[in-house]
């Protein structure tokens, strides 16, 4: 008679899995080791698709973050700049000219329906016909030397441009 061997249930359960995945490997050709030993071909599986997820999570806030603030039209602040005063807006155009000559600067942009002076914080101004994107406060009755701009707005942001 053979004495019963006494085996210690803690070891056998993962002994026999791991003994298991290492036949399959060799069998059926399952590459486990792509994913290790730890995880099997269906925990893989769901690990990977919560990193695709994590993935997307980041590259649309990539987007969103490059991309700015939602854009408002230069004809809607110059209908109604008394809406407007005071708030922070996005626009987006072509420079259409520039004015160095003013402390630090002022540049004009277009966005197709309307255009708007830009008092710039920078004393790097951008070249005409280059496009930016500009976030700023909108202000009213701007006096420039002894030029008076309805409508202006004080740069906080420059997302492109030269």
């Amino acid at each position: 008679m053979t004495p019963a061997v006494q085996k210690d249930s803690r070891f056998s359960s993962s002994k026999v899995t791991e003994q298991k995945r290492l036949n399959d490997a060799c069998e059926e050709g399952v590459p486990w080791k792509k994913w290790g030993p730890d995880l099997d071909e269906r925990q893989w599986g769901n690990n990977n698709k919560a990193w695709q997820l994590r993935i997307l999570a980041v590259a649309l806030l990539l987007t969103l973050g490059s991309s700015g603030c939602e854009q408002t039209k230069i004809s809607d602040i110059n209908k109604n700049p008394g809406k407007f005063a005071g708030y922070e807006v996005t626009v987006a155009g072509t420079v259409t000219s520039t004015a160095a000559s003013s402390n630090p600067g002022t540049f004009q942009v277009d966005d197709g329906s309307g255009r708007l002076w830009v008092l710039s914080t920078s004393i790097h101004l951008p070249t005409q016909g280059s496009r930016v994107i500009v976030t700023g406060l909108v202000e009213s009755g701007v006096n420039l030397g002894s030029n008076s701009l309805v409508t202006t707005l004080q740069e906080t942001k420059r997302y492109a441009g030269d």
